[in-house]
């Protein structure tokens, strides 16, 4: 019972505070019964694929504004880990509350390392809500809207900006821990099979020698947690306090 007064009072929620936050679900994981309650409750409209129910889930959870948005998580192979985008005909001829939206979900062994399959279960949340807080912004858009995001994708500069914005919104969301894991994740997983880093310290490391920040730098998302209000204070599971991570 008490888990599940814990779930409906996130669904029932527009806006999070500190004490919804979860620096890790990796030990405090969904049950099968709360999966099904929450796809139940809070999955109306979403084409789930078996294999991810408890990330896509947990994430939706966090993006109470997307309860009744229909969005297809579709596994396919794709040159992109994951991808958020409307379908050409809703964005052309339905409006925003009637759009259906995509969340494609790689499955290219090329990118072996950065696949969803591949991640650990916050790094796998944490991108997740990256790619819902992209629909979170495209809900809100109207067709000019929608147009302005498609011709930023052709544009350095506003392509950086949306996806900084994006990586803002999943931290104001409450997902800033898992969005941190998977920043750290794809940064060291680079490191490895691309630049044969095998040893790295500091992530700090990695970002030195990558200036530019399209993604937000993992240290970009600290201090973003660290001054941002819904993080202050966090417990942990055993009641202890903290304000970075550990």
């Amino acid at each position: 019972m008490k888990h599940y007064l814990y779930i409906l009072f996130i669904v029932l929620c527009s806006e999070l505070s500190a004490q919804n936050i979860r620096k890790s679900f990796e030990n405090n994981r969904l049950t099968e019964e709360e999966i099904d309650y929450v796809i139940k409750e809070y999955g109306q409209k979403k084409d789930i694929p078996d294999e991810f129910r408890e990330q896509i889930a947990t994430a939706l959870l966090y993006f109470p504004e997307l309860k009744d948005t229909r969005i297809s998580f579709r596994i396919y192979d794709a040159s992109s880990p994951l991808l958020a985008r409307p379908t050409f005909f809703s964005a052309v001829f339905r409006n925003a509350r009637r759009r259906h939206y995509i969340i494609g979900i790689s499955n290219d062994q090329n990118m072996a390392p950065v696949l969803l399959e591949n991640l650990h279960l916050d790094a796998q949340i944490g991108v997740l809500g990256h790619e819902l807080a992209h629909i979170a912004d495209f809900v809100k858009r109207d067709r000019i809207g929608l147009l302005g995001v498609a011709l930023g994708n052709i544009h350095k500069k506003k392509m950086d900006r949306i996806e900084f914005d994006a990586d803002r919104r999943t931290i104001d969301h409450g997902l800033g821990w898992q969005l941190y894991s998977w920043s750290t994740h794809v940064r060291l997983a680079y490191a490895k099979h691309v630049q044969g880093i095998d040893q790295i310290e500091d992530i700090t490391e990695v970002t030195e020698h990558n200036p530019r920040e399209r993604y937000m730098f993992p240290e970009t998302i600290m201090e973003t947690i660290k001054s941002h209000p819904i993080y202050q204070p966090i417990e942990d599971d055993d009641g202890e306090s903290f304000t970075q991570s550990e």
